[in-house]
């Protein structure tokens, strides 16, 4: 079920079953630049903790490009490390599994690892069982697609609210499919029009 976050970065889902709840942030966070990234960083951050206030004692993976690197010694880096303390999750790059080497490159000049999972204690301890990165030479991004591999016991999700819309398929269209469909915009298009 989606959650609203009310942040252009982050973006929720909750996943829900008799057996497992698990909340599912996604983010882009922003790159430090000045003060007011840095402020612009924590407020993200205090939107990420407010949804883990909204769910408890569900499982939690937080992903994206958070623009800090665990390596380098930035304000980021910092908040970002307090927040996890705070907060009850781990870097899953801090895991035995993961074999992540960079996700980001300047003109592949320049290496970091600023994409990353993070995950509540139970996941991160338990469930985790890779995390590693796509180099693909097809790739046309700067960012290398980053992968995680949990193993669940889960019988079966609960969805709630689910709705099928039917959409056309043009593929199995038949041409008289297709002049129905014309027929159709051509007599709303005049409809318009004479109005």
């Amino acid at each position: 079920m989606p959650i609203a976050a009310n942040s252009r970065r982050v973006y929720a889902v909750l996943f829900e079953s008799d057996d497992v709840r698990l909340l599912c942030i996604c983010v882009y966070m922003p790159y430090e630049s000045d003060a007011s990234s840095i402020t612009e960083f924590q407020y993200q951050l205090s939107v990420i903790d407010t949804l883990l206030q909204q769910h408890p004692g569900c499982h939690v993976l937080v992903g994206g490009d958070f623009n800090v690197d665990f390596s380098c010694n930035w304000n980021n880096t910092l908040v970002l490390n307090n927040f996890c303390a705070s907060a009850d999750l781990f870097p899953v790059s801090h895991n035995d599994c993961s074999k992540v080497d960079y996700t980001h490159h300047f003109c592949m000049n320049y290496f970091t690892a600023i994409d990353h999972f993070l995950a509540s204690d139970s996941l991160y301890k338990n469930a985790v069982k890779e995390l590693f990165v796509m180099h693909d030479v097809d790739n046309t991004s700067d960012h290398e697609p980053l992968c995680i591999t949990l193993e669940l016991r889960v019988m079966r999700l609960k969805y709630s609210n689910v709705k099928h819309m039917l959409r056309p398929a043009w593929t199995k269209a038949s041409d008289e499919n297709i002049s129905a469909y014309q027929s159709m915009l051509r007599a709303r298009l005049n409809d318009s029009h004479s109005k």
